[in-house]
């Protein structure tokens, strides 16, 4: 994306609180330990909703930064004309390393 300086709704937000509750309901430890009560995630959510910055103004201090882009009401946030695919991509395709067939168990 190649947004012009100014846009409207570009936030910053911290997805570690998110993270840190389905890390914990899927029965692994906590890997922050942010101290949530992790049953509904309720406490997660608000505080990953309180945690939404505007860009500009961002400097830092999240655990799990992403940005994310918003518009009131519905419809797509970004226009078409800044959307592109780059021209140089950032993973290279490896080739799977060729399975090997399991042995049958002869019965």
């Amino acid at each position: 994306m190649d947004l012009p300086q100014g846009f409207r709704g570009v936030w910053v937000a911290d997805y570690g609180h998110p993270l840190e509750v389905k890390a914990v309901q899927q029965g692994d430890p906590s890997p922050l330990n942010l101290g949530y009560d992790c049953r509904t995630g309720h406490e997660a959510n608000r505080a990953y909703a309180n945690s939404l910055v505007p860009v500009e103004t961002y400097t830092g201090g999240h655990l799990a930064p992403i940005v994310t882009v918003m518009r009131p009401g519905p419809g797509i946030a970004i226009p078409r004309s800044c959307v592109s695919v780059a021209e140089i991509q950032p993973r290279i395709r490896r080739q799977a390393p060729a399975c090997r067939e399991r042995p049958t168990r002869s019965q």
